[in-house]
């Protein structure tokens, strides 16, 4: 009985370890997450910064967008943003297809070709829109109506309200075993 006392709160350990969520991308250091917020880059580089947006509806104000996310820059996922999060993720001047898929959905925002520029700072969010159905004919068990409600998401340039949106925000990196993998496009390959 003593042992098996002993095992259970590893046993418990190990199988609580497996229902954990995935780690979030890592933190910036201080210092870089202060240039990233000062726009201060590499000259040969540009930046993309990317975060959850706002969630929108035609019948309540916006809201922020707390659902996990994907970035993928041409097709290769590049890391998973969570609400307060904002990835930030260095690249060469060119063209590149960026996208984005809502954890645990289906939703996803298609891809979004766009050509950078040395020393240029994009930002980009995930925002969230619900579309009301009309009820449906018929009434459920409950004698109720059914109503059914539609999503999709939309990865929005919010450039020009780029300082406020991030500067609560915690900035995370994305893998750069990965980051250095990805080239910008040929002209003919952003269409």
């Amino acid at each position: 009985m003593k042992n098996s006392m002993r095992i259970l709160p590893v046993f418990l350990t190990l199988a609580l370890a497996g229902c954990t969520p995935s780690a979030h991308q890592p933190l910036a250091d201080a210092g870089y997450a202060n240039n990233v917020k000062i726009e201060k880059m590499a000259k040969n580089k540009s930046r993309v910064l990317v975060f959850l947006g706002d969630k929108h509806s035609n019948l309540l104000i916006p809201l922020k967008n707390n659902s996990p996310s994907e970035f993928y820059i041409n097709s290769v996922n590049v890391g998973v943003i969570y609400s307060g999060e904002c990835l930030a993720v260095d690249l060469k001047p060119g063209i590149y297809k960026f996208s984005m898929k809502e954890k645990g959905t289906t939703a996803t925002s298609g891809e979004k070709p766009y050509t950078l520029h040395s020393g240029q700072s994009v930002y980009l969010g995930l925002d969230w829109n619900q579309n009301w159905g009309k009820s449906l004919s018929g009434t459920l068990l409950t004698g109720g109506l059914l109503i059914v409600t539609v999503h999709n998401v939309e990865l929005v340039d919010h450039s020009a309200e780029a300082g406020q949106i991030i500067s609560d925000m915690k900035i995370v990196l994305p893998n750069a075993d990965t980051i250095s993998k990805i080239q910008p496009l040929a002209s003919g390959d952003a269409h």
